[in-house]
This record gives C-alpha cells, sequence and structure tokens, in this order.
C-alpha cells in the first residue's frame, strides 16, 4: 500500500517500469505478448525510467530530510537510502546463493563456481560495486540486473554532496545539465557498449534528469498545483495529457526495437539520449499529480499503485522466481528443454513470484522503511 504523501502517478510509473523489465527478461512473458501483438515485444526501457524516476522522488525526499529540524538530513538520508536498498539486494544474493548451491540441478542459476569465483561474485554484489567488477576485473556478476542496482547506490552516495555544495536552485539546474551534456559527449567517443550500459559515470544523466524534474516542480510549485486542478477535471485538457503519456511510454518502450536493438550501432547513443529524454518528459507529468494514470472507470489506476509499492521487490526478485520454477520443472518432469508458455509453468511463475514479493514486503522492505523514517529528533534530545 503506498505511503501517505507519495505521488500515486509516480508509483503508477514504477509498476509499469517494473513490468516492462519483467516482460524483457522472463520468456514466457515475452513470448506470449509478441506473438499476441504479431510484434517483437522487449521494453527494457524500464530500466530507463527506473532510473529518471530514482532521481525525481529520492531528491524530492533530502529536500524534505534538509526541511526537518532535528537530526542531521544526511544521517537521515542514508539511512533510509540503506533500509530502502540493502537488505532487499542482500536477501536477492543470498537467494542466488542457496539457488546455485542447493537447488540447480537443472543449471538455471548458472555454473557451479569455485570458493574464490563465488566470494568475488558475492562480495562485488554485497558492496554494489558489481557493474565496475564485471568491466575491470572480470567478476561475474551474481544476479545480471544487479548492475541498475549500483549505479543507483552510487547516486545517492554523491548527491547529497551535490545538493549541499550547490545551493541555490539555478545553479543545480546548471550543474545537472552539464552532467547530462557530459556523459552524452563521453558516449559519442566511447566504443564499448559495456562501458556506455552498465558502468555509474555513463548511466548518471538519467539520474540527472530527474532530480532536474523534480527541480522544475519544486521550482514552480504553485503553476503545477494550478496545472493539476485543471487537468484533473473531465474534457479535452485532461484527456491530452492523458494521450500525451500514454504517447510516451509507447514511444519509450518500442526504442529497443528500433534504436537500441544492437548497443554497439551508432545509433544506440541516440537511443540512449532519447529514453533519458522520453523518460524525464513521463515523470514531469507524473509529478504534476493531476491523476493522469488513475483509469477512474477501470479498477487498473489501483493495481498499478498496488504492484509500484512493491516495484522493487518485482525488479529484484523476477529472475530468480523463474529460475526456480524451471527448477522445478526439471526436477518434477526432468525435461531439460526450454518448453515456454506453458500455463500452469506461468501461473505457478506468477503465484512464486507474488509471494518473494509479498513476503519481503511485508516483513523486510514496510518495517525496515518505518524505522528509517522514524523521528529520532526526541531521542537524541534525551
Amino acid at each position: 500500500m503506498p505511503s501517505t504523501g507519495r505521488i500515486q502517478d509516480i508509483e503508477r510509473l514504477r509498476a509499469i517500469a517494473a513490468l516492462g523489465v519483467l516482460i524483457g527478461h522472463v520468456p514466457w512473458v515475452q513470448v506470449g505478448l509478441s506473438r499476441l501483438l504479431h510484434v517483437p515485444i522487449d521494453p527494457w526501457t524500464g530500466v530507463d525510467l527506473f532510473f529518471v524516476i530514482s532521481g525525481f522522488v529520492v531528491s524530492s525526499a533530502f529536500e524534505r530530510d534538509l526541511a526537518h529540524v532535528g537530526e542531521s538530513p544526511l544521517k537521515t538520508f542514508y539511512r533510509k537510502r540503506a533500509a530502502r536498498i540493502l537488505p532487499t539486494a542482500y536477501i536477492g544474493l543470498a537467494l542466488w546463493w542457496v539457488g546455485v548451491t542447493w537447488l540447480n540441478q537443472s543449471g538455471a542459476w548458472g555454473h557451479a563456481l569455485s570458493g574464490g569465483a563465488a566470494a568475488g561474485m558475492l562480495a562485488s554484489g554485497a558492496l554494489l560495486v558489481s557493474n565496475y567488477a564485471q568491466v575491470f576485473a572480470g567478476v561475474t556478476m551474481p544476479l545480471f540486473w544487479f548492475w541498475s542496482i549500483c549505479i543507483e547506490e552510487h547516486f545517492y552516495l554523491l548527491y547529497p554532496a551535490f545538493r549541499l555544495s550547490v545551493g541555490a536552485a539555478s545553479r543545480r539546474a546548471v550543474g545537472l545539465a552539464v552532467v547530462i551534456v557530459a556523459v552524452h559527449g563521453v558516449r559519442l567517443v566511447v566504443d564499448d557498449p559495456e562501458l556506455l550500459a552498465g558502468l555509474s559515470h555513463m548511466r548518471f544523466d538519467q539520474l540527472a534528469l530527474g532530480v532536474l524534474m523534480a527541480l522544475l516542480v519544486r521550482g514552480a510549485r504553485k503553476d503545477v498545483d494550478a496545472v493539476a486542478v485543471v487537468l484533473r477535471r473531465p474534457g479535452a485538457p485532461r484527456m491530452l495529457a492523458i494521450l500525451t503519456m500514454l504517447l510516451l511510454l509507447t514511444l519509450l518502450g518500442a526504442l529497443p526495437a528500433t534504436l537500441l536493438r544492437d548497443p554497439s550501432a551508432p545509433e544506440a547513443r541516440l537511443g540512449y539520449a532519447l529514453a533519458g529524454v522520453l523518460s524525464a518528459a513521463i515523470v514531469m507529468l507524473a509529478g504534476v499529480n493531476a491523476e493522469l494514470l488513475s483509469f477512474p472507470r477501470s479498477r487498473m489506476g489501483g493495481v498499478l499503485s498496488y504492484l509500484g509499492g512493491r516495484s522493487y521487490g518485482i525488479y529484484m526478485f523476477h529472475v530468480p522466481a523463474l529460475w526456480l520454477v524451471v527448477e522445478l520443472r526439471h526436477r518434477l518432469f526432468a525435461d531439460p528443454r526450454a518448453s515456454w508458455l506453458q500455463i500452469p509453468e506461468v501461473i505457478t511463475y506468477f503465484i512464486v513470484l507474488g509471494l518473494i514479493v509479498q513476503a519481503n514486503y511485508r516483513w523486510v522492505e514496510r518495517p525496515l522503511i518505518a524505522w528509517a523514517a522514524r523521528d529520532r529528533t526526541a531521542a537524541t534530545v534525551g
């Protein structure tokens, strides 16, 4: 259940981003949708949308921490980020270790590893440097999507220093613009797809775009509130805004099949830029808080809000759940073939994923987030 004060359209975008990544990584879903729609479906730009959302949300949260009189805002910020990200990430790593060690007759979890290799993989993940360890030290990631978690954590470590050292909003906007332009400039001269896609300093542009969108929303708060009031009314302005949002989401989802299908191709550089710009426009529309994705005549808005609150768990566990189901099939039927689109298998997958995500949300994420958000001013004074 989304917490009070969250912009529900941002929560719904989180759900859309998580579902996009899930579709891109889970063959049952991807192949099924591709056959249903008669076009290739692989919307892994959900990660790009996640980055912009994270920049928007986390910078907004830090502004609230700065406005709070009492405990050090840095201490509050880092405690909240650690409680939000680390426990679920470490559970994902532990699940991989259990899977590759004891649940791997099918080979779904990867090749059996020697102690040193496994320790290196786990250490790089636990220290959140897997993306650099893979590129520069040849250490394979235990979870192939863990690079994005590393990038976000590196940005969270650096952003408060930037915010505190560059006080004026106008100067911050200029600094963010410099970061965005600099990253795109480096992309023009870098040929290695791994460097373009996986290293933190090569993806900070999208997180910086999210911060810039939050800065623009805060800087024009009265105007944004007026726009939100207008867009909540039935009629042409609201319908136009909804159609714009859906068009932008469609264009973002289409990028992998067009400009981003080959990361080494020259047009991929334009694809990265467009993914950031489209995601920024989408997040800016959502940040207006006009309930553009509420879909009041259906339950879709509520479903997306529900999934958005659990989007981090969906992102972290969507592939381990797949590996568990593949292992289960192998042990029950001794069938090494990838028999995708078996209806019982698909149902089992979503049940397994749902149970893992909900258990993590209820017993890990929600209690720790509540603990981290608790006001410690009184305890400090006492």
